[in-house]
């Protein structure tokens, strides 16, 4: 099973969801990180998940792909663990930040967002 909360504020979309990531979840992960889709950043949360198969890992890729498209800043948080080991073997660290806390996300994509900014502006 697989609960997903999703809070906007301010230009960041956070989706935690709850449970596992799996075969019989992954579409229900997809829908609720969609409605987050449009926003400027998109935090996915996984500190709630205790498990993540391949399914599960697709769908996080899509997920990835969608608001990539959409010009987001993605970030996936995942604290030490066992799906942090899944992530790391399956190279997520290559594709997608990912970082342990929220926070942290939140303070290096705003650190991004200031520099360029900062190098836009600059003729």
């Amino acid at each position: 099973m697989l609960d997903v909360e999703v809070a906007t504020r301010r230009g960041t979309a956070v989706c935690l969801p709850k449970g596992d990531l799996d075969a019989t979840t992954f579409l229900t992960f997809e829908a609720a990180v969609d409605l987050c889709l449009g926003e400027p950043v998109l935090i996915v949360d996984l500190s709630g998940v205790q498990f993540v198969d391949g399914s599960g890992l697709v769908a996080l890729v899509g997920v990835i792909r969608r608001a990539r498209a959409q010009q987001a800043q993605v970030a996936v948080i995942v604290p030490p663990g066992r799906v942090q080991k899944v992530l790391g073997v399956a190279g997520f660290d290559q594709i997608v930040r990912v970082l342990e806390t929220v926070d942290l996300a939140l303070s290096e994509i705003h650190d991004d967002v200031r520099a360029a900014e900062r190098v836009h502006n600059h003729p």
